[in-house]
This record gives structure tokens, sequence and C-alpha cells, in this order.
């Protein structure tokens, strides 16, 4: 579960920074985008779970707003 738990740090870290985004901050969002991307390629299984999860969340907030 080592694997699990630093992808859900890492997404909702980025997903934290990711909503304050100006000229300075671009390019440190862009590469812990880039990062994400890297991490979840370790494990296709513990990313498609997390990934189902949290599209399914955002499909939940998108329907209620």
């Amino acid at each position: 579960p080592f694997i699990e738990d630093c992808l859900k740090g890492l997404y909702l870290t980025y997903v934290r920074n990711a909503k304050f985004i100006n000229e300075q901050s671009l390019p440190a969002i862009t590469f812990m985008g880039n990062c994400v991307v890297e991490l979840y390629g370790l494990d296709l299984n513990a990313s498609y779970q997390h990934c189902f999860v949290y599209i399914r969340q955002l499909a939940l907030h998108l329907r209620n707003a």
C-alpha cells in the first residue's frame, strides 16, 4: 500500500497547488504535473484505481453543480 499512499498524497498536493496558477508558478506546476504522470506510470493497477475514484468524484461534483 506504500505506492497507493504516495499516489494519493501526490495527487492531492498537485490539486491543491494547481488551484493557484500565475506566471511565476506555472513552471513549478508544469514540473509537478510531469512528475505526477511519471509516478502514476510506475504502477498501472494502483493508478487505475485512484483515477477511477477521482474521476467518479469529479463527475459527482459536476452533476451537483
